[in-house]
């Protein structure tokens, strides 16, 4: 069964619904649901997970992104987002435990196809070890756990690679593996993520502008 979205103008103003294959061929910004998933570790170290999107994805397969994500069809809201959670993370804890960080626009390219989203953007502070979660397949390639301070040193060009966790064990991390032309995103959702972690919950205004 083809997947409808709702779609919008510039302004976020709802215009209509579209199938989503013609939603990202003719570039109609439409909602998603995003949750970036957090941990601080028992020596003090915050920890971003991204997600390795699986090899079938059609926009950047394989390469690092959102911890999670998805589309909303025809008529769902941010509740409707968790859904997103069980199937690429196995579990969903409820909304209310996760912290709303407001909307971000984002306008992407990948082999002819345009991708305008309005991310509604949450974070979410995890106790669960990294080694408890099943890697999803093939929804999910993989899970990978960047420490903060040194993703940042990443995005910003300060350093080359970094050592990162996934599920089965360590990794290394360049800048190469993470979703092109999103630095500012995810130099942004780190950032979020450690203030969300050192306690802060009013959030909701931090993501309004576009990249």
């Amino acid at each position: 069964m083809r997947e409808v979205l709702d779609i919008y103008d510039e302004r976020g103003r709802h215009i209509g619904v579209k199938e989503r294959g013609a939603v990202h061929r003719d570039g109609d910004w439409h909602r998603v649901f995003h949750c970036w998933v957090v941990r601080r570790d028992v020596d003090g170290r915050d920890r971003v997970i991204f997600q390795q999107r699986g090899a079938h994805k059609a926009t950047f397969p394989l390469f690092l992104g959102v911890s999670v994500g998805g589309h909303y069809s025809v008529g769902e809201t941010p509740g409707d987002g968790l859904r997103e959670m069980r199937e690429e993370l196995g579990f969903a804890p409820p909304l209310a435990a996760l912290v709303h960080c407001g909307q971000r626009r984002i306008d992407a390219r990948w082999n002819g196809l345009v991708d305008r989203e309005i991310a509604d953007t949450f974070v979410y502070v995890s106790e669960r070890p990294l080694t408890s979660y099943p890697v999803m397949q093939p929804e999910v390639a993989d899970l990978v756990a960047v420490p903060i301070n040194d993703g940042l040193e990443l995005l910003a060009g300060r350093r080359r690679i970094l050592e990162a966790e996934t599920p089965s064990g360590p990794c290394v991390v360049a800048l190469k593996d993470f979703v092109p032309h999103h630095e500012t995103m995810f130099t942004d959702a780190l950032l979020l993520a450690r203030r969300v972690l050192n306690g802060e919950r009013n959030m909701n205004e931090q993501l309004e502008r576009q990249p």
